[in-house]
C-alpha cells in the first residue's frame, strides 16, 4: 500500500488515543480558529479515517480530499506504512495515561456498533484489554 499522495507537508495524521478532541482542536486551527466554519460540516467530513471506510475505493477517494487533508487511523505505528512516517506530512500521536484510555475504550465499546455494543462488565473488559483483545 502506498501513501506517496498522503505525505506532504501540509497533510496531518492523528493517532487513536483521544483523537476526537484533537480532531476538533486541529480542525479549528485549520479554519482560522472560527467555530462558524467547522460547524457546518460533520467532524467525520473534516477529518477522515484511514480505517473506517468499508468501501472498494476509500484509499482512492482519501487521494482525492483537496489538501489541506486532516486524516486520522487508530493503527498502532508498526501498522502505519513506512512511507507515510518517512514522508513530509506532520504526525500528532497522542499518548494517554493506560487506565485513562482503558476507561474510554470501555465506553466506546459499549456505544459502538461497529465494535459490537459491549455489554459485559468492567472486569471483563479490563481482563480482554490487558491481553490484547
Amino acid at each position: 500500500m502506498k501513501f506517496r499522495d498522503a505525505t506532504k507537508t501540509n497533510h496531518v495524521f492523528l493517532f487513536r488515543t483521544g483523537t476526537t478532541w484533537i480532531e476538533e482542536l486541529v480542525s479549528l486551527i485549520y479554519n482560522d480558529g472560527e467555530p462558524s466554519k467547522v460547524k457546518k460540516k460533520m467532524l467525520k467530513h473534516r477529518v477522515r479515517h484511514l480505517e473506517f471506510d468499508r468501501t472498494i475505493d476509500h484509499l482512492q477517494r482519501l487521494r482525492q480530499v483537496k489538501s489541506p487533508r486532516l486524516l486520522a487511523t487508530h493503527l498502532p505505528l508498526p501498522l502505519i506504512p513506512k512511507s507515510l512516517r518517512q514522508g513530509k506530512c506532520k504526525i500528532i500521536y497522542v499518548a494517554r495515561n493506560p487506565k485513562d484510555n482503558a476507561v474510554s475504550y470501555y465506553h466506546f465499546h459499549r456505544m459502538t456498533v461497529l465494535l459490537g455494543n459491549y455489554r459485559g462488565t468492567w472486569s471483563d473488559f479490563l481482563y480482554l484489554y490487558m491481553r490484547g483483545y
